[in-house]
């Protein structure tokens, strides 16, 4: 016999539209957030690296602009 409360992220079938329609919602708002910031991430590490590389091999940031 299973006691064990089963989990999940979307809420029961007796809550409310407006609870459903919110874990929804959020878990949509939630991975967009992860997905923007992660680019960010990758964006602004790529233009650090370079600019380190640029810095160390010419002894000057050069072009940080473009």
């Amino acid at each position: 016999m299973n006691v064990h409360q089963t989990y999940s992220l979307t809420s029961p079938i007796d809550a409310n539209r407006f609870l459903r329609r919110w874990t929804s919602l959020s878990r949509v708002v939630f991975c967009s957030t992860i997905l923007l910031v992660d680019i960010a991430v990758i964006a602004s590490m790529s233009w650090l690296t370079g600019a380190s590389y640029h810095f160390v091999v010419y002894r000057e940031l050069g072009n940080v602009v473009s």
